[in-house]
């Protein structure tokens, strides 16, 4: 009697302090490594194709290896040991023993290139409702009204004689064995194989899968056969000796058709505020900072928070990856300037730019960040964003920059190279002019970066602005007559 000779220990001495043991510890490492099927983003099944375990299987029955997975409560171990294989098994290279793809009960390979899977019986001949179930808590509870995706691969073992056509899961608030039966006919599985489609296949995986409405705090699955051999359909392949259906089992899910955790959208505040980042949709918050992931924030579905800089929090709940909300830190607009007042000869531009980044209101009602200037008068812009404001104001005059050869009647006033590099040459034809007058050369921010006030009797000077910004200045020659502006351009 192949199947009814596995092992099953009655000495359970140590197995539920294990459990106790590495259930934070799973639940630390499930939020730090992600373990979930690489095909759902929100698998709220932990452990879903049993990779992690806490040692390697040596022997049938050791279903508590791969943690936090455990048969269903009042079934084990009198009646029920599934059985975990995996490739670290220390009976790997024994064709007997736990590992893959060859183990003592048939020849698989896991589903999607793993390392392991779970066996369990689902109908022995003569041995009336003789059933083994892997079961697990949810790593979240499920939502009334909700849509759910759920289902398993499963693989005949080749060694079993029988297949079967009723395999499912069943998810609810609560799963409980029967004792001394040991099928659990009291559930009716959500997700199941449809009646009379025998699980034969003892070469590829095949998906059980559907999808079922949430009655609410649904949080524990199981997955075997859930139906009496009364209402279990065999088919018997002669050729093989075990007495029973044993099926390998990978890859299990329960998955929202829609997101279930919701949270706060990206939002920006002003410095000195705070906001409260909230969430919903889980039994369990872990809030961090991006830039601190080894300090809790705090552990409730609502965070509020003050950050000086732009932050990024990440939220770990029960059901799969992380979720990120950026928060960033607005300041009010920093003080600036449109320049001092300036003075600008007839026919010139001047464009007046404020700081980039805001909202901007000109006194003309313009929305650019800058605008050209041709005419004297009082400029001023308002720069805003939600966190205030900031203004400035520039007066801008012009005048007519003759030549003094216009002021004085017979006088001649000529400067050059005009642009040049810096070094500007005066000349006139009278050597009183400059005697007699006083020289001063703006900037076009209006500060003035030359005077001249005793000038001797020349038709010729020189002025020497090199060590000045290439840019425009002014150079106004003042006299007792009146006043000359004339414009200097300097290019490096």
């Amino acid at each position: 009697m192949w199947f009814t000779e596995k092992y099953r220990s009655s000495n359970n001495s140590g197995l539920f302090s294990l459990k106790q043991r590495y259930g934070l510890l799973f639940f630390c490492f499930i939020l730090s490594q992600g373990i979930i099927s690489p095909a759902f983003s929100q698998n709220f099944v932990p452990n879903p194709s049993f990779e992690f375990h806490t040692a390697c299987p040596n022997y049938q029955g050791q279903w508590y290896d791969a943690v936090p997975w455990d048969t269903v409560p009042n079934q084990w171990p009198i009646y029920s040991s599934p059985d975990y294989f995996n490739s670290c098994s220390p009976t790997n290279a024994n064709p007997n023993g736990q590992g893959i793809p060859k183990n003592g009960l048939g020849f698989q390979y896991p589903l999607n290139g793993g390392n392991a899977y779970m066996g369990i019986i689902c109908y022995v001949q003569g041995q009336a409702n003789d059933r083994e179930y892997i079961y697990t808590k949810l790593l979240c509870p499920l939502q009334n009204g909700k849509i759910y995706k759920a289902g398993f691969f499963l693989n005949k073992s080749n060694y079993a004689r029988y297949a079967i056509d009723q395999m499912g899961m069943y998810i609810g608030d609560t799963i409980h064995g029967n004792g001394i039966s040991h099928v659990l006919n009291a559930y009716t599985p959500q997700i199941k194989n449809p009646t009379g489609v025998f699980l034969k296949d003892t070469v590829n995986w095949i998906e059980i899968s559907g999808t079922f409405l949430a009655q609410g705090n649904e949080k524990y699955i199981a997955i075997g056969n859930f139906a009496t051999d009364s209402n279990t359909t065999i088919k018997d392949s002669m050729a093989l000796s075990g007495n029973g259906a044993y099926y390998f089992i990978d890859s299990v899910y329960v998955i929202p058709t829609t997101p279930q955790i919701t949270i706060s959208n990206d939002t920006a505040i002003c410095i000195g505020s705070s906001v409260t980042l909230q969430a919903a949709g889980s039994s369990v918050y872990y809030w961090f900072s991006s830039s601190n992931m080894l300090d809790t924030l705090g552990t409730l579905s609502t965070l509020t928070v003050s950050p000086t800089k732009n932050t990024a929090y990440i939220l770990h709940t029960c059901c799969g990856l992380p979720y990120t909300v950026n928060v960033q830190v607005v300041d009010t607009p920093a003080v600036f300037s449109l320049g001092k007042d300036t003075l600008l000869c007839a026919g010139d531009n001047l464009t007046l730019t404020a700081p980039s980044g805001y909202a901007y209101h000109w006194q003309d009602g313009n929305s650019n960040s800058a605008i050209s200037v041709t005419q004297a008068g009082t400029y001023w812009v308002d720069v805003s964003n939600q966190c205030g404001v900031k203004s400035d104001t520039i007066n801008v005059t012009y005048s007519v920059c003759a030549g003094v050869e216009n002021i004085f009647s017979g006088g001649g006033f000529r400067i050059y190279p005009n642009p040049s590099k810096g070094m500007f040459q005066i000349q006139t034809n009278s050597q009183q002019l400059l005697a007699n007058s006083q020289i001063e050369i703006y900037n076009i921010m209006g500060e003035k970066v030359y005077s001249s006030s005793q000038l001797h009797q020349s038709t010729q000077l020189t002025i020497n602005l090199s060590a000045q910004a290439a840019g425009i200045y002014f150079l106004q020659l003042k006299t007792e007559q009146g006043v000359a502006t004339k414009k200097l351009v300097i290019n490096k």
